[in-house]
C-alpha cells in the first residue's frame, strides 16, 4: 500500500451542475489531492469563484440562472479569474456546442456520461498547463518590472546628477539632501543586483531590536518620540543578510519616526506566528496613512516612467527599499493602518530563516 506524499499540492476545484447525482459523482471521483465544491447553478458559480480561490472550474452548459456559456464569459472578463482553468462537462457533443465553449474561453471539454478514469487525467493536464501558463506570465511580468525599475532608477541617478538639479545655494542641508538621494539610488541597485541567500542564524532578534533603537534614539530624540524596542525572552535567531536586515528595520523605523507627531510613540515589536515565521512590527501613532497611497509608494519605481521634468529630489526609496529588501529574504511587508492601533510595518519573515531554540527545563 502506498502512503499520499504529505507534499503534494491539494487543489481546490468547484464543479458547477444542476444535476445532484453528477454532483455527488464528482465529489466522489475526482482523485485523492482534490477539495471539491459542488454547486448547482452558473450564478452561484459565478458567486464562489470571485469570492474564493479556485484551481479549476468544471462547468456544466445547461444550467438554471446563468447558463455555461454565459459564466465562462463573465470569469474570462474578470481579472481574478482570467486565467482560470475551465474543462465544460456536458452531455451535448455538437459542434456548435464545442465551437462556442472554446470561443467563450474553456480550457477542455468532455461530453456526458463521463469517463472517470480519463477525465482525472483530463483535470491534471489542464491544471499542468495552466500552471506552467501562470508561471510563465509571472516570470514575464517580473521581467518587465524589473527592466522598467533599472531604467526609471538610472533615470533618476542621470537626473540628479545634471547641474540644472544640484543645490545652487550653499545650504549645507540641501547638498546633504542630494547626497543622501544619491547614496539611497545608489544603495537601492546594489539591492536589486543581489540574489537571495540562505544565510547564518546567527543574528539574535534582541541584538537586532537593540542595534536599530541606538541608530534610531537621535531623530527620536530630535522630535521628543519614545522609542521602544520591546525585546523577546525567548531565544530567536534569524537567518538573514546582517547588513541589509538591519538597515531595513533602522529604515522603518526613522520612518515612523519621523510621521509621528512631536511627543509620540514608536514600538518595535516581535510576533511569531503558528507556522514558526515571525513579524518585526514598528508601530507608530501619527496620522493614519491610506494603504493604497503606501501600496503606490511602495510600487513608484516599477509602476510606470517617471517624469524627470520635475527637478526636485523629494522622491523616498524608503518603501521600495524595504520591499526589495524582504524580497530578497523571500519575506514581504504588510502594512496596516488603524485608530486602535495606528499606522504599522510588518516585516514578516518566512520560518525558513527564523531558529527558535527550546529552552532546557532545570530541576
Amino acid at each position: 500500500m502506498t502512503s499520499q506524499n504529505p507534499s503534494q499540492k491539494r487543489y481546490k476545484v468547484l464543479a458547477a451542475d444542476d444535476d445532484p447525482i453528477m454532483r455527488e459523482m464528482m465529489m466522489a471521483r475526482l482523485g485523492a489531492n482534490v477539495d471539491v465544491t459542488c454547486v448547482e447553478d452558473g450564478k452561484l458559480a459565478w458567486e464562489k469563484l470571485v469570492d474564493e480561490h479556485f484551481d479549476l472550474a468544471i462547468v456544466d452548459l445547461g444550467m438554471p440562472n446563468l447558463d455555461g456559456f454565459g459564466l465562462i464569459q463573465y470569469l474570462r472578463q474578470t481579472p481574478k479569474t482570467v486565467d482560470l482553468p475551465i474543462i465544460v462537462a456536458t452531455s451535448r457533443g455538437d459542434q456548435e456546442a464545442i465551437e462556442k465553449a472554446f470561443s467563450s474561453g474553456a480550457s477542455g471539454f468532455v461530453t456526458k456520461p463521463i469517463n472517470w478514469s480519463l477525465f482525472q487525467y483530463e483535470i491534471k493536464f489542464v491544471l499542468k498547463h495552466g500552471q506552467t501558463e501562470r508561471e510563465l506570465r509571472a516570470t514575464r511580468a517580473s521581467s518587465i518590472k524589473a527592466s522598467r525599475t533599472k531604467d526609471n532608477l538610472l533615470a533618476l541617478i542621470s537626473c540628479a546628477l545634471q547641474p540644472n538639479v544640484q543645490p545652487v545655494t550653499s545650504d549645507e542641508q540641501e547638498t546633504g539632501k542630494c547626497k543622501d538621494f544619491l547614496a539611497d539610488a545608489i544603495l537601492f541597485s546594489k539591492l536589486l543586483a543581489k540574489t537571495q541567500t540562505a544565510g547564518q542564524f546567527n543574528l539574535h532578534v534582541n541584538d537586532v531590536i537593540e542595534t536599530t533603537v541606538n541608530a534610531c534614539k537621535a531623530l527620536a530624540q530630535q522630535k521628543a518620540v519614545k522609542l521602544i524596542g520591546r525585546k523577546t525572552l525567548a531565544d530567536i535567531s534569524i537567518a538573514v543578510d546582517q547588513e541589509v536586515w538591519i538597515d531595513t528595520l533602522v529604515r522603518a523605523t526613522n520612518r515612523a519616526i519621523k510621521s509621528s507627531p512631536n511627543g509620540g510613540t514608536v514600538e518595535i515589536l516581535l510576533g511569531g506566528q503558528r507556522d514558526g515565521s515571525l513579524v518585526f512590527s514598528i508601530r507608530d501613532n501619527g496620522p493614519l496613512k491610506n494603504i493604497t497611497d503606501i501600496e503606490k509608494d511602495s510600487n513608484f519605481l516599477s509602476s510606470q516612467l517617471i517624469d524627470l521634468e520635475v527637478k526636485n529630489l523629494k522622491i523616498d526609496f524608503t518603501l521600495p527599499m524595504i520591499k526589495q529588501a524582504m524580497a530578497l529574504h523571500g519575506g514581504n511587508t504588510l502594512f496596516q493602518c488603524s485608530m486602535e492601533n495606528g499606522n504599522i510595518i510588518g516585516l514578516w519573515l518566512p520560518n525558513s530563516r527564523v531558529q527558535i531554540q527550546q529552552l532546557e527545563q532545570t530541576a
